[in-house]
C-alpha cells in the first residue's frame, strides 16, 4: 500500500519551494494553487488537489519540468 505513496511523494525530495503558482483562469470557479520546487536547474510544479481526481483526501499532482 505505502509502496506508491513513497514512489510518487518521493519525487520531491531534495527539492526546494521558491515560489506559489496559481491559475486563476476564467474557467475554474475556485483558483487552483501549486508550489513552485527546484533542485539546481531542475523545476517541478505540485499542485494541490483534493486526490487524484480531485475529490478525496489530499494529494500532489507533480509536474516536472515546468
Amino acid at each position: 500500500m505505502t509502496d506508491w505513496i513513497t514512489k510518487h511523494y518521493g519525487q520531491v525530495v531534495g527539492y526546494k519551494i521558491t515560489s506559489i503558482a496559481i491559475d486563476d483562469s476564467e474557467d475554474s470557479s475556485e483558483p487552483w494553487i501549486g508550489l513552485v520546487l527546484e533542485k539546481g536547474h531542475k523545476k517541478k510544479l505540485a499542485w494541490i488537489l483534493m486526490d487524484p481526481e480531485g475529490n478525496g483526501v489530499g494529494h500532489l499532482d507533480i509536474v516536472k519540468g515546468v
